[in-house]
């Protein structure tokens, strides 16, 4: 028997968004972008990327908010 606490697999993807690269600032220390959230431009956000990997994503790329 599930417990009130566990997630269900639902809840888990309603907390995953698509969205749509429409800025990068890459001037700083912590790389930010626009994102377009189903036609709602968001404020920037960071940019998480691996550690020993970098780059810069391009304006129109596609990618998951969690």
């Amino acid at each position: 028997m599930l417990g009130s606490s566990m997630v269900s697999g639902n809840a888990i993807g309603e907390m995953i968004r698509r969205a749509l690269i429409t800025r990068v600032d890459d001037s700083g220390a912590v790389q930010r972008v626009q994102v377009d959230v189903q036609g709602d431009p968001t404020q920037e956000i960071d940019h998480v990327q691996p550690y020993g990997l970098s780059g810069i994503p391009p304006v129109g790329a596609r990618t998951l908010l969690l």
